[in-house]
Formats: structure tokens, sequence, C-alpha cells
């Protein structure tokens, strides 16, 4: 008889796992299975059992063409918390919650065990709960990592080889919290939203970004050099940006604006971009067009977290610096930004997104035709 081993009340007649004996290859026994209960809130608790929810509501929400869904297919994603760490899958398999088990159980504190397993294709909990003893709650940026498999020892995290478990169940998506509040809720589900999209959705788009002269400078990096060195190209970015906080302030007012209204002010937050682009000292055109869809989309689509919520007025924030600091160059990469209201104005205008988004694909015409379907606005 084991008491409390697995976290549960009382004692439960349970099946110690051999790390030394135990290959991920195996077939995992029956008894071993058995043994480890399924994730419930009795389990976990409230909050760990909210985040598995929360996880579940992400994934729903992340479909863009023209094949991207989290919920289909392999997209594992895995949460490290303060309280242990969790293994999100599509499938829930029991050998594969306990192949992540072996994988990171063993790089954990001594204290750690195997919690509770997700039944299968039950997508409301974790295919896998690690508990650990709690560490020291910290009010520290979300960290993210794109993990791959086959790259032995090159990705670590609190001294963990997580190249180990992705050798096991695949790659996945990795984000550790330093502490599970309100906010920290949001950004993880903003973050697998977001960072979910450029690993498991864009692949193909990825490959086909556009090639510039310079060698060793990416198209990211070129627009990035040219927004801080050239004052007449960051000046319209602002001019630019600041029509797209206009655009978001009236959207997601109480007092809604006409569709004409915000339909004027896309045309001519377009119209500022493609002037920008035709007067630019170096070919910027293709650059902007890809990464407007490639990181806009993404930003425009973990957004919808914060609409949800009832906080789609926070959105607009972050545009407010560019229009204070006309001449001064600010932190971050802008086609986030202007892709996000160009969306969010487009939703307005033609009354959702299935109106638009299969102009704005994730393959390589996307960023042509969703420039084409923005510029044919005013038609």
């Amino acid at each position: 008889m084991v008491c409390g081993l697995l976290f549960l009340s009382g004692c439960t007649q349970i099946s110690v796992i051999d790390f030394k004996s135990w290959s991920g290859k195996d077939s995992v026994s029956k008894t071993a299975k058995q043994s480890v209960p399924p994730c419930t809130q009795d389990i976990l608790g409230k909050d760990l059992y909210k985040l598995g929810l929360l996880v579940r509501d992400s994934r729903g929400m992340s479909n863009w063409p023209p094949n991207h869904d989290l919920s289909a297919g392999i997209a594992n994603i895995v949460i490290n918390t303060p309280e242990g760490i969790a293994l999100f899958s599509n499938t829930n398999n029991q050998k594969t919650g306990l192949d992540f088990y072996r994988a990171m159980g063993h790089q954990t504190d001594k204290g750690a065990s195997l919690a509770c397993l997700g039944r299968a294709g039950d997508l409301n909990q974790a295919a896998a709960w690690i508990k650990s003893r709690p560490r020291r709650t910290v009010s520290e940026p979300l960290d993210f990592l794109f993990v791959y498999a086959g790259s032995n020892g090159s990705q670590w995290r609190g001294g963990r080889d997580l190249n180990a478990a992705a050798n096991v169940i695949g790659k996945f998506l990795y984000i550790e919290v330093g502490i599970l509040d309100k906010t920290a809720l949001v950004e993880i589900q903003r973050t697998i939203i977001h960072e979910g999209v450029h690993f498991f959705g864009q692949s193909n788009i990825l490959i086909s970004a556009p090639k510039v002269s310079d060698v060793g400078s990416s198209s990211r990096e070129l627009l990035i050099a040219e927004y801080r060195e050239n004052d007449d190209f960051r000046l319209s970015v602002h001019r630019e940006l600041c029509i797209g906080r206009e655009i978001l302030d009236k959207v997601f007012a109480e007092s809604k604006p006409t569709k004409s209204e915000i339909r004027s002010l896309l045309v001519h937050m377009v119209g500022i971009a493609n002037d920008r682009r035709d007067g630019s000292r170096i070919d910027v055109k293709e650059a902007e067009k890809f990464w407007y869809l490639v990181e806009g989309i993404p930003q425009y689509m973990d957004q919808q977290i914060l609409i949800k919520n009832g906080s789609a007025s926070d959105i607009g924030h972050s545009y407010r610096i560019y229009c204070t600091s006309m001449q001064s160059p600010v932190d971050g990469f802008y086609p986030l930004l202007a892709g996000a209201a160009l969306s969010h104005g487009l939703d307005f205008v033609l009354g959702s997104r299935d109106a638009w988004q299969n102009s704005a694909k994730f393959d390589v015409t996307g960023p042509n035709n969703w420039s084409i379907f923005l510029t044919n606005l005013e038609r």
C-alpha cells in the first residue's frame, strides 16, 4: 500500500513505474494504466482543472485556412506551472501520457509524481499531469519555446532536456509561467493561439518568406532596420498605425460607427502603406505583404481572447504610443499591429471573418491575395 504518492486522498494500491527497466517503445502494462486515475477537479484542484478547459477553448479558436486547426492532428502543448507540468494532446492516449511522464518525470524534483492521465478522446483535460512540490511563484513574463524531436540536449528549460520528451511524443509548444493568476491565464491562451499558428500552421508559408539581396539579412530584419533608420518610412508606419488605432477604438466602442466609416478608414490605412511601399528607397513591398499576413493574422486571432473576456477595448492600447511618439522608434514589429487592425476592420465591415479569410490563407499565395483584396476595398 502506498499513501499519497499520486496526490490522492487516503491510500490506493498502485504500480510504481520503473524508469530504468521501462522503455518508451515497450508496451505499457494494463496495471500501470489502471493505477493512475483520470484527471478530475478533485485531483487537480479548481485552478489547474480550469487551465485544461482554457487550453481546450484556445484550441477551438485556432482554425484558419487552408488547414490549420489545433484541435486536430498532432499539436502537442506542454505547460509548466508552479505546481507541475502538463501535456495536452489531441488524443489523450494513455501510452503517450505515460511516455511523456517517463521522459520528463525523472528530470523533475524527487517529489514529483504522475497525478493523473486523461481519458482517451476527452480533450477537456491534459493527457498527463506531473505534480511536483510547488515552487515559489514569481511574477515573471511568460516564456515559450518550440521544441522539436531529434536534437538531444539543444533545448533546455529549468534543468530539463525538453528534447527527451519530444523524441517520445513528437514536437510540442512549451509554455512556462511563473504565477498562475488571471493575467497569466489570458497570456497562456493567447500564446497557444498565436505561437501555435507559427509552429503548427505556417510551416509551408514560412518556407516561402521573401528573399532579400543583403547577405545574412532576412526580410523581417530588413523591415526592422528600415523602420529604425529611415525617418520618412517610420513616420509613414506611425501614421498607418494611428489609423489602425482609430479603427479599433471605433469598432469596439459602445456606440458603433457605420460600416462606410470603417471602410473609409481601412482604405486610408491601406493607401498609406501602399504609398510607403511605392516610395521606399529599398524594395519592401513583398516583405510587408508577407509579414502583415504571417504575423498580423495570428495577432488578430489571439486578440479574440480579449474580445471573449470583455476586454476588447484593451486591443487599441498598444497602438497609442505610435501616435504620441511620431518621430521616435518604438520597440516591436509593426506588421503584427497593422495586420491585426486591418483584420478587425474587415470583420466589422463584412460582418465576419468568413467573408474574407479565404483571401488570407496560410499558403504561398496568401500574402499577395490578401493585399489585392485589401486594395480592392475602395471599389
